[in-house]
């Protein structure tokens, strides 16, 4: 018979695989041009700064959660 902290333990596995399950697999490697506006970068970074990442990252959410259009 299980106790509680071994279902505690259980449901506390579940939403940790739940949670690493929605972590993207393929990130993009650091880059030396900024990926929301193109400058060059004196780093790998993949973003110019603070703003460039937000926009880039806002821009692409709502792509990910646009619905789609069926072509007829």
């Amino acid at each position: 018979m299980t106790d509680l902290i071994d279902d505690a333990n259980a449901l506390a596995e579940i939403h940790r695989l739940a949670a690493l399950s929605k972590v993207p697999k393929h990130t993009r490697p650091p880059s030396t041009i900024c990926l929301n506006c193109d400058e060059p970068l004196t780093t790998r970074v993949n973003f110019c700064d603070i703003d460039c990442r937000n926009d880039w990252e806002q821009r692409h959410r709502s792509a990910r959660l646009a619905p789609v259009q069926d072509d007829e």
